[in-house]
């Protein structure tokens, strides 16, 4: 079979159908930095996507394909080349996300001049709707932004004061005011593009952002999720409720990033051990992620699983199965199971398992999560490493020690490398008990 046609098949089979909502659905892609262009401004790729997702995020007629939806289809399409994909892929993945529009576009930055090329596309025509192309001085970088999408979204059926309001106020600011907001920018453009690369360099981007900024929500934001990456959940903490205390300063609780915030915010604490504590925080997430429309998400899914967790530290089993299937539900409904966070799920659905006494059932359920967190290069991460000693128990009440003794240091290992040496003791007592 040709490649073409199997690629058109493979989504004919795959793509989710459009939601059906009066709102449009739209996906925005990093933008590529054009040739000519100082190295040193690459990150402003990620943080160009982040801005513009946050003016969209602000007009009641959108529904934003979350960033953790695009990562995950990108995954699931195998389309990534270096984290920018070409044109034809870039419509076939914002398909496949659930949009119905994308926003793309390039930079070029020369000196301290900055050009901003982006387009409008509908997925459904292939056709590009719409078109902007921006020049102006480097300090002018965030009216810029918002100037994209208001002209790219000027004269159709949006309401665009928000942003608008949000252009006049960029403009009214003094030179030097702009020269802060610049270095900022830069600081915070580059904490995000370390963030998956190296997160004690991101995290020191993110701690400049905000020695500049004090008031900078997302470095906040941030700053606590690189942290958590890190191990440091105290630490991700004090980010997380400084974070909190901004957005709710800033009226900004029925946002996207907000309801996303929540969630890390809970999480850390979960991972802490503070199982009650984390309620709270993953119930607001999800109300707030229910009031912008986004529970069809696999953010919301990614809430539901977080909930179910807290659940099933309650004893409360058939609650706790109920949240990690309609979690599910929303994966598989996107066609999404080559992810880290559907593998998340399948370690929940094993521990049910395990308390059903099915070990066979829940050995299967990690085998999944250990290859799809290899396959996803999740080695380093807590995940994995409770993977492997569950399924060194497992294999333990079957007899096979060796296999046993093979995954307990192996996790050993994964705990060191993800910052959770304190769990070495377990495994430990788990070897000690097999000699």
């Amino acid at each position: 079979m040709k490649p073409i046609l199997k690629l058109a098949i493979f989504f004919l089979i795959y793509t989710p159908a459009i939601f059906s909502s009066s709102k449009t659905h739209i996906m925005v892609e990093p933008f590529t930095m054009l040739s000519g262009s100082s190295k040193e401004h690459s990150s402003y790729s990620f943080a160009i996507q982040e801005s513009i997702i946050a003016d969209l995020c602000m007009i009641q007629e959108i529904t934003v394909i979350t960033k953790t939806d695009r990562e995950n289809a990108l995954k699931e399409v195998s389309l990534a080349q270096q984290g920018i994909i070409k044109e034809n892929s870039a419509l076939q993945l914002g398909e496949f996300a659930g949009a119905e529009k994308i926003i793309r576009g390039s930079y070029q930055v020369l000196g301290d001049k900055i050009k901003i090329i982006a387009f409008y596309v509908d997925l459904k025509t292939a056709t590009t709707e719409s078109s902007v192309k921006l020049r102006g001085e480097l300090t002018q970088i965030h009216e810029l932004q918002d100037k994209v999408v208001h002209n790219l979204l000027s004269g159709k059926k949006y309401s665009l004061t928000s942003i608008q309001n949000k252009i006049q106020k960029q403009e009214s600011k003094s030179q030097d005011e702009k020269k802060v907001d610049l270095k900022v920018f830069d600081y915070f453009s580059k904490g995000l593009e370390n963030l998956y690369v190296n997160n004690n360099t991101a995290l020191h981007f993110f701690d400049k952002a905000i020695e500049v900024d004090a008031s900078h929500d997302k470095a906040f934001m941030y700053a606590g999720y690189a942290s958590a990456l890190m191990g440091k959940l105290d630490k991700a903490i004090f980010y997380y409720n400084k974070a909190i205390k901004l957005f709710k300063a800033k009226d900004k609780q029925n946002t996207l990033d907000y309801a996303e915030l929540l969630n890390l915010a809970g999480s850390a604490r979960y991972q802490q051990g503070l199982f009650m504590d984390a309620i709270p925080f993953f119930l607001e997430s999800q109300k707030v992620f229910e009031k912008i429309g986004q529970s069809k998400s696999t953010s919301y899914a990614n809430v539901l699983y977080s909930l179910a967790s807290v659940t099933l530290m309650q004893s409360d089993s058939p609650g706790a199965r109920k949240l990690y299937l309609d979690a599910k539900k929303i994966y598989d409904a996107k066609k999404m199971s080559s992810n880290s966070g559907y593998a998340d799920l399948m370690f929940g659905l094993g521990y049910l398992k395990i308390l059903d006494k099915d070990y066979k059932a829940a050995k299967n359920y990690y085998l999944f999560c250990k290859d799809s967190y290899e396959k996803n290069k999740m080695q380093n991460t807590r995940n994995y490493a409770d993977t492997l000693f569950t399924l060194g128990q497992l294999y333990v009440s079957e007899n096979q020690k060796q296999i046993a003794l093979d995954h307990f240091e192996k996790s050993i290992l994964a705990y060191k490398k993800s910052g959770y040496k304190s769990e070495e003791e377990k495994v430990q007592k788990a070897i000690e008990r097999l000699k």
